[in-house]
């Protein structure tokens, strides 16, 4: 019986050896597919991403050009608008391009929207990277990156659809940690206007030009309060702008509806990926994603005369914790705002 066994068994691994493989020839052909097309999406996945951290660091300028409602004396204004530098070690491309931007064009008004620190000790940098702008007119608010530093998360969290306003700002996060302060004071000192929760008004083209102002702070993190528009809003002269870090609807709309001739904003980083075909995957706030960047007429339906314009900048930065973008370049933007009539 032992021989027996001893001999059934040897004959069943002979048997077995003999064999290309222990399963099904169509069985080993789905595996070799599942195995090269598993090996293919690694090879794109891990393409795409490089992709990404190389296109992060690649800015560009984009021009735009807009008419508003024609008013006395008005031709054309050119605004630079800057948002989300988010400033950490290792950025120096930032500097280098806004200091070209600054030197190849011409420029009357520079507008910030926040989110100017990733790390607490960028702020000398960044200090650096404003001086050549501070000689122009400027005007700016806060973001939460302003105030707070970023918090270490997977990458893959910047793509949840459901981060809702200020869920991340929880009580351990009530007291910043960021130079805010420090670069609030260094701005003002260089002659531009804060205007976190404040209105105020600005001359520009040698003082030839009233620009009216109203802006907030960052109302991802509930700080903004609406003020009220100064006495040269009502001017039929001033051109009249509004500021936010995050375009959260009930801001934009309120802007717009005190008749903002243009609404800039930033914090979306333009979606950060997004898909060539269909655009940004989220926004980060409750604004469509259609209007993650760009320069929109908003709302779309008002009627024609009533000329109002959102503008929502993809940024130049990103988070330290996710130095990618794809299918959307770091920008800082031109806008011309121009007269309807000689549009």
């Amino acid at each position: 019986m032992a021989r027996q066994l001893r001999d059934s068994f040897s004959g069943s691994l002979a048997e077995t050896g003999s064999k290309p493989s222990i399963f099904s020839p169509k069985l080993v052909g789905l595996m070799r597919r599942a195995a090269l097309s598993g090996a293919l999406a690694t090879g794109m996945g891990m393409g795409a991403l490089a992709y990404a951290h190389v296109e992060s660091k690649r800015p560009t300028l984009r021009n735009y050009r807009v008419p508003i409602s024609p008013r006395p004396g008005f031709t054309s204004l050119k605004i630079l608008h800057i948002s989300d530098l988010h400033l950490y070690p290792g950025q120096n491309f930032i500097p280098r391009f806004l200091h070209r931007v600054v030197e190849e064009n011409e420029i009357d008004l520079v507008l910030s929207t926040g989110d100017n620190l990733g790390h607490g000790d960028s702020l000398p940098q960044l200090l650096e990277t404003y001086d050549p702008l501070l000689k122009l007119p400027g005007a700016f608010v806060l973001g939460s990156n302003d105030y707070y530093s970023p918090l270490s998360k997977s990458w893959l969290s910047y793509l949840k659809r459901d981060r809702s306003e200020g869920d991340q700002w929880k009580s351990h996060r009530d007291q910043p940690d960021l130079p805010w302060v420090e670069l609030v004071s260094h701005l003002q000192d260089g002659g531009w206007v804060d205007l976190s929760n404040r209105a105020d008004s600005l001359r520009v083209q040698e003082g030839q030009t009233e620009v009216a102002l109203i802006g907030v702070d960052d109302p991802h993190i509930r700080r903004d309060r609406m003020p009220t528009p100064p006495a040269s809003w009502f001017d039929p002269a001033s051109i009249r702008l509004g500021l936010t870090h995050a375009p959260y609807l009930r801001v934009v709309n309120e802007m717009v509806n005190e008749k903002s001739d243009l609404v800039c904003a930033g914090h979306t980083h333009g979606g950060q990926v997004r898909i060539p075909g269909v655009g940004a995957l989220v926004t980060n706030s409750d604004i469509p994603r259609k209007y993650a960047s760009g320069i929109h007429r908003w709302p779309e339906d008002a009627p024609a005369q009533d000329l109002s314009w959102l503008h929502v900048s993809a940024g130049l930065g990103t988070s330290p914790y996710a130095p990618i973008r794809f299918a959307c370049r770091p920008e800082v933007s031109l806008i011309e705002l121009v007269s309807a009539d000689q549009f």
